[in-house]
């Protein structure tokens, strides 16, 4: 990522920021934020994958990174943030993600999680007065059967499995949207990776 390159790493260092990026799959740190641009996701600290989405890319397979990679990533990422909140949150309307959200929340602050063309629907821990109050909801599934149409006016949420089968889930600040589309092309992971700026330093380096 830009911000890497402007810390001073060494280049061993950009290596190890490098392997965990591409495990995670992300491109830059939207892809690793909350639904509301705010906090950067717990699970990412530690080389957890999001729960919450997915790349449309096709990524390189990769093992998990060794945990002294994870250290120095946890480290870059902690000069971002306080606590998990970023220090200079991002405007999500303004961001064109490769990633692919499964969790979506209307305007009532219902949460719906999209399955193979279903929505499951999950309620609110407490009441839905509540949960519009916070931005941040803890939600359990409800007992009805999975849809196949999807509700309208949806915005995408962030969302972490907690214990007992409790969903903790973020709602995201932008506009409503429509329910996703059908997938649509996007380019390779190489072409993406090659016009990368922290694979230009690293190939330079090599070649140097």
């Amino acid at each position: 990522m830009d911000y890497s390159l402007s810390r001073g790493h060494t280049p061993n260092q950009l290596q190890s920021l490098n392997r965990c990026r591409v495990y995670l799959q992300a491109l830059s740190l939207s892809d690793l934020v909350s639904a509301d641009g705010n906090c950067i996701m717990p699970s990412v600290f530690t080389g957890q994958r999001l729960v919450d989405r997915c790349s449309t890319l096709a990524w390189p397979i990769r093992i998990r990174s060794p945990k002294s990679d994870w250290l120095i990533w946890a480290s870059s990422l902690n000069t971002l943030c306080i606590g998990h909140s970023l220090i200079s949150p991002i405007d999500m309307s303004q961001i064109e993600s490769h990633q692919s959200w499964f969790w979506y929340m209307d305007q009532y602050s219902n949460l719906y999680r999209t399955v193979n063309g279903t929505w499951v629907h999950y309620h609110p821990v407490g009441s839905h007065e509540q949960a519009l109050c916070y931005a941040r909801t803890r939600y359990h599934q409800s007992d009805s059967a999975p849809c196949h149409s999807p509700p309208t006016f949806l915005s995408v949420a962030s969302a972490e499995h907690s214990y007992g089968g409790i969903i903790q889930a973020t709602k995201c600040c932008n506009p409503t949207c429509s329910a996703p589309a059908s997938p649509i092309s996007r380019p390779s992971f190489k072409e993406v990776a090659l016009s990368h700026p922290l694979y230009s330093f690293l190939l330079a380096h090599v070649r140097g």
